[in-house]
C-alpha cells in the first residue's frame, strides 16, 4: 500500500506542477508582461450585518504584478476564470484576523474602509501561512515606489 500511496502522492504533485505551468504560460500570453509573485489555498469568506461566514467552495488566491500595478485575484479551485480581482494600492492592508478561534482568516481592506475581503486558508501546513504571509509583505514593498500595499499583523 506504501508504494501506491507514494504514486498517487507523485501523480497529484504533476498534476499540481501543471496547473501551475498553465496558469504562467497564460500569464505569458498576455502582451504584457505577468509576473506571479505567490499563490496559495484559500477560501473567500462573506460578510453580511456585521457577520462573517466561509464560502463552502475550494479556491485560490494568486497575486500578480502586470508593469506598475500589483492584484491579487481569487478563483475557484476548478475555474478557469477568476471571480474576484482587486487592484493593491498604497492604501490596502493584509493582515491575519487572530480573534478568529476556527480557522485562518485574513482580511484585505483599504484604509478608507470600502473594500473588504476575508479569506481562510486552506493549505494544509499551518507553519507556512507566515512564509506565504513574508512573500507577500516584500514582493509588495519592494514594488512601494508606484503602488505599495502594507501588510500587519494586528487583530480585528
Amino acid at each position: 500500500y506504501g508504494q501506491i500511496n507514494n504514486k498517487l502522492r507523485i501523480k497529484i504533485c504533476q498534476k499540481k506542477k501543471e496547473k501551475r505551468k498553465k496558469r504562467k504560460k497564460k500569464m505569458k500570453q498576455n502582451s504584457v508582461t505577468t509576473t506571479l509573485i505567490i499563490d496559495f489555498k484559500a477560501g473567500k469568506m462573506n460578510f453580511k450585518d456585521g457577520l462573517v461566514t466561509p464560502d463552502p467552495r475550494k479556491g485560490f488566491v494568486s497575486i500578480e504584478k502586470k508593469s506598475d500595478r500589483i492584484t491579487l485575484y481569487w478563483q475557484e479551485k476548478n475555474s478557469n476564470s477568476h471571480e474576484l480581482s482587486v487592484t493593491l494600492s498604497s492604501d490596502t492592508t493584509f493582515k491575519r484576523i487572530t480573534k478568529c478561534a476556527t480557522g485562518r482568516v485574513y482580511l484585505l481592506e483599504n484604509s478608507s474602509k470600502s473594500i473588504q475581503h476575508f479569506f481562510w486558508m486552506q493549505e494544509p501546513d499551518e507553519s507556512k501561512d507566515s512564509q506565504i504571509f513574508e512573500k507577500i509583505k516584500n514582493s509588495v514593498n519592494s514594488n512601494s515606489t508606484s503602488t505599495s500595499t502594507s501588510t500587519s499583523t494586528s487583530t480585528s
